[in-house]
């Protein structure tokens, strides 16, 4: 069995790593799809591969580089809306996720500095960790507020 499927235009991909990066943000990685690229800052629409979730698409940013073997997005769970990232930080490795095509966002064009606040610096790890394998992070700042440490 393949580990991704492709299906009316979208994509059902397998996590296969589940992990913390804070006590309430969550990083997923999994199965990238043959020939699927995207841009740094780009997101896709995610849903969850059960019945009762699959027609609840979010967006979310991609944090891994285009280059790695993986996708991957960082996502913090909000428990008191009981949404799609309540839904997801129950999630274990193995569980099922549809996305679609990747799609805007925010696009790196030069130097200078960025503001991001929450949520919002997911577009930014992708495109930080571009300008850091390519050796340009020179003459880049990122100022990132939060509302705990």
């Amino acid at each position: 069995m393949k580990e991704n499927q492709f299906t009316m235009g979208n994509y059902i991909v397998k996590i296969f790593s589940i992990e913390y990066a804070t006590h309430d943000v969550k990083r997923y990685k999994f199965f990238k799809p043959q020939d699927y690229s995207f841009v740094p800052g780009q997101a896709t629409d995610v849903s969850i591969n059960a019945p009762e979730w699959k027609d609840e698409k979010r967006p979310f940013t991609f944090t891994c580089l285009n280059s790695d073997p993986y996708l991957e997005f960082t996502i913090k769970t909000y428990p008191s809306h009981l949404g799609v990232t309540n839904e997801l930080s129950k999630l274990e490795e193995g569980a099922e996720l549809i996305i679609g095509d990747p799609w805007g966002a925010i696009n790196y064009t030069k130097p200078g500095d960025f503001i991001a606040a929450g949520a919002g610096i997911t577009p930014f790890i992708a495109i930080f960790r571009h300008l850091h394998k390519l050796g340009k992070i020179k003459g880049n700042r990122l100022f990132y507020s939060n509302k705990t440490a």
